[in-house]
């Protein structure tokens, strides 16, 4: 269990960084702007951070991938080829050749909101941003039952940056 500053940093960090930062900016992008490849994109990179604060490692791969496989169970069976063909794809080349970003609603109104259909890759961004926020949520309670909580703070207080925000 966390004594009350860990846990007032954990508050703090989803309150001001999470829900306001980045479910903040998604949600506005992906609702206002309509920027569906750039919130694809912002969607795995922040799948890569919240894997990084899980693990406490620099290792991309790792991070996206295990953080599927813990928080988006969803996504588990394909996350080695989500992360190299969707993830790198819109990381290295922004538009993927067997990549189709659409605005919302997959069918079936089911996760996952990232699936194949006819050999390419398809993703219904406004709805992977409701799953990303879920798994973000369930993390949460985890690092406030103090599971993953030293990597967290490992992370967190290696960047200066974070200090201005919390």
């Amino acid at each position: 269990m966390l004594n009350s500053e860990d846990r007032q940093l954990v508050e703090k960090f989803w309150e001001r960084y999470v829900y306001g930062f980045i479910f903040g900016d998604l949600t506005r992008s992906a609702r206002c702007g309509r920027a569906n490849f750039l919130v694809a994109l912002g969607l795995m990179c922040y799948t890569d951070y919240f894997g990084k604060l899980m693990t406490g490692k620099q290792d991309p791969h790792r991070n996206f991938c295990s953080f599927l496989k813990e928080y988006l169970p969803a996504y588990s069976m394909q996350r080695e080829m989500i992360y190299k063909e969707v993830r790198c794809g819109l990381v290295h080349e922004y538009f993927p050749v067997n990549l189709e970003v659409i605005g919302r609603k997959r069918v079936p109104l089911v996760p996952p909101s990232i699936w194949q259909e006819s050999g390419r890759w398809k993703i219904a961004v406004d709805d992977f941003i409701e799953d990303l926020k879920e798994a973000a949520n369930k993390f949460k309670q985890d690092l406030l039952n103090g599971v993953h909580f030293s990597e967290f703070k490992k992370v967190v207080e290696k960047n200066p940056g974070l200090n201005r925000i919390l």
